[in-house]
């Protein structure tokens, strides 16, 4: 099913929605300098879920978030966490907290995740819509929730995935071995410990 208004439209909309973002973003950036736990909750409670709805009503909106992106990673993390985030670091936040990250998610990777997302549960309603029924009886139940649960099963491998290639990321590179030298193992990168506690049961 094809969006509303044409490509120049939804463009011009999403980036007046985008630039709302910024402001409310810079307010939140404020607070986040004497309350960064408030700020951090704010955010991904609140804040998050405005440019995540607006994402699943527009496709093809990925690189328009990437100034909100930006203010996120050099801004608001900084004020959260109380130093400059890497890019690393900014990978291993996106995850969610189950998986040792904070859940801050990057907006400009989610894009298109969340509106094809959007578009699978809603496409037996939608289907309905353009047939122009109004018997909502008609509408299946079953397939709904198996829709739901796809959508689920796949953001949680996603979500893993991207797990699965920060740590390999993080894998110290293999030496050498010399022949006069005993080789010795490089010790694992910080941050791999610090996600295997973190992802740990019962780790707040």
């Amino acid at each position: 099913f094809r969006s509303l208004g044409n490509q120049s439209f939804r463009e011009a909309f999403a980036e007046e929605k985008v630039r709302q973002l910024m402001e409310e973003l810079s307010a939140l950036c404020k607070y986040a300098e004497t309350q960064p736990q408030a700020a951090y909750a704010a955010y991904t409670h609140g804040f998050q879920s405005k440019w995540t709805f607006l994402q699943r009503v527009i496709p093809g909106t990925s690189a328009l978030f990437l100034p909100l992106e930006e203010k996120i990673h050099h801004e608001l993390l900084p004020r959260i966490i109380g130093k400059t985030a890497n890019d690393t670091e900014r990978a291993v936040f996106a995850l969610p907290a189950r998986l040792g990250g904070m859940g801050i998610q990057n907006p400009v990777e989610k894009a298109d995740e969340n509106y094809d997302a959007s578009r699978s549960i809603t496409s037996t309603l939608a289907k309905l819509i353009v047939a122009q029924e109004a018997d909502s009886d008609l509408l299946d139940e079953a397939e709904l929730e198996k829709s739901k649960s796809r959508v689920v099963a796949k953001k949680r491998a996603l979500e893993k995935k991207a797990k699965q290639d920060l740590l390999k990321k993080l894998e110290p590179p293999a030496e050498v071995p010399q022949p006069t030298k005993r080789k010795k193992k490089k010790p694992p990168d910080p941050m791999t410990k610090a996600l295997e506690v973190s992802s740990q049961k019962g780790t707040s």
